[in-house]
């Protein structure tokens, strides 16, 4: 059954409301917002035109009119719903009866012309009796059916459900008994399933971990060497400004 069915079957049982009475509902809401969409002097103007004045005037007409839709808006068509949506079928057609009639008059046969009179009986057709049925069925009665059908629906898939949540129980107590050590259970299972997967997990990151901190190490040693190498030039540099000063000592010394 679908979602759509099952939340139409429940708003039936939640609201105590047929299928039916939801039909009379509607029905009599579709009526009222038709007569309501009715512009009975426009319709009158309509169909005589100018001859309107002619045949008693137009506020006449549109009396008349409104008296007669409304009439049949809330009086007639709801006076036929009770009638013909409610009331069973308490005759058979004309021909249906003389159609039993004839069968149940082939079903007397003479064997014998003075004494033996032998009846037979025959039966109608499973088909045509389930249409017959139906035909005697009240628009209530078929929509009833239908919401009972629903009903035995929703509740055949709750046994299903019911039934297949106490299969996987079953087959895992099975599982507990014959496939598990004693004293442990597939919860155990699980959870020690689960510890194993963390274990994985802190393993990898330690490992990730160490080649990080093996990257860094690298990185401050060469930092190191460059520092180092920095530090050398530097010294190359301050020796090289010491021999221009004394150099240029010198020079003064001579010019002088």
């Amino acid at each position: 059954m679908t979602t759509t069915t099952a939340n139409v079957h429940a708003n039936v049982n939640a609201n105590g409301v047929s299928t039916y009475e939801n039909y009379i509902t509607l029905a009599k809401k579709a009526l009222q917002k038709s007569r309501k969409s009715l512009d009975t002097r426009s319709l009158i103007q309509l169909a005589y035109g100018d001859d309107t004045a002619h045949i008693g005037g137009s506020d006449m007409l549109v009396g008349i009119l409104n008296g007669v839709l409304d009439k049949i808006a809330n009086e007639t068509v709801l006076e036929d719903f009770n009638l013909y949506g409610t009331t069973s079928r308490r005759f058979i057609d004309k021909g249906e009866q003389q159609l039993q009639s004839q069968q149940q008059q082939q079903s007397i046969i003479v064997k014998d012309d003075l004494t033996t009179v032998v009846t037979t009986t025959k039966s109608n057709d499973d088909d045509d009796n389930g249409e017959r049925r139906t035909m005697k069925r009240t628009p209530q009665e078929r929509l009833d059916m239908i919401d009972k059908a629903i009903s035995l629906v929703v509740e055949w898939e709750a046994r299903r459900d019911q039934l297949e949540s106490l299969d996987a129980k079953s087959a895992r107590e099975i599982l507990d008994r014959n496939l598990l050590p004693e004293g442990v259970c597939t919860e155990d299972v699980i959870a020690h399933r689960e510890y194993e997967g963390n274990v994985r997990a802190k393993r990898a990151l330690e490992e990730e971990l160490q080649r990080i901190q093996g990257e860094i190490l690298a990185l401050e040693e060469k930092q190191t060497e460059e520092q180092s190498k920095i530090r050398e030039q530097l010294g190359k540099v301050e020796e090289a400004e010491r021999e221009l000063e004394t150099t240029a000592n010198v020079c003064a010394m001579i010019t002088t």
